[in-house]
């Protein structure tokens, strides 16, 4: 089993905290999280939210069926508790 598909059971909640942390601006916590490859691989589409709206906006999205719904959630999560 590869260190990438530990991660699968815990998609769901990590992702949801994935994306208070980019709502919330959290750029040096999100870095350490994504300083960890096989963690960056398996939460590729939330890496690519954060970079791109935190970081470079001129970042290439490689999955924008699965970006969308992200960026969507992140802007919810930013109205909601400003």
């Amino acid at each position: 089993m590869s260190d990438t598909a530990f991660w699968i059971p815990f998609k769901e909640n990590i992702g949801f905290y994935l994306e208070m942390l980019i709502a919330k601006e959290q750029t040096l916590h999100l870095n350490k999280l994504f300083d960890d490859l096989d963690f960056k691989y398996a939460f590729l589409p939330w890496y690519e939210v954060f970079i791109s709206l935190l970081s470079d906006p001129e970042y290439r999205i490689t999955k924008i069926d699965l970006f969308v719904p992200i960026v969507n959630r992140v802007n919810m999560v930013k109205r909601t508790y400003r």
